[in-house]
């Protein structure tokens, strides 16, 4: 995934989402979308991830779950900047590891 600025290419800014084209939805209950929530090097390439909410049951619109997402992906502890993922899903990696160890 790129970004065009004129003649140059590059990676996307931080926040970018992706949500049409090459994502399904099905309304406001089912839908994916690609996320870019960190920043990028110039010497590296973008590596969005991609988010699948399989059914949503709360009263929070596909905007506001695509700015939840890009929120949790700047309040995860062990790092000083913005990762790739939500920190929930840290949180549960650095568990699932420790469990595994035990």
């Amino acid at each position: 995934m790129f970004e065009k600025v004129g003649s140059e290419v590059i990676n996307p800014a931080p926040g970018t989402v992706v949500d049409t084209g090459i994502v399904s939805s099905d309304g406001s209950n089912t839908f994916d979308f690609y996320m870019v929530a960190n920043d990028n090097p110039k010497t590296a390439t973008a590596l969005p991830v991609h988010y699948t909410v399989t059914w949503n049951t709360t009263d929070l619109t596909k905007r506001e779950i695509q700015e939840l997402t890009y929120q949790q992906c700047h309040s995860y502890q062990g790092f000083g900047g913005p990762i790739k993922v939500p920190a929930a899903c840290k949180y549960a990696e650095k568990l699932a590891n420790y469990a595994a160890h035990i």
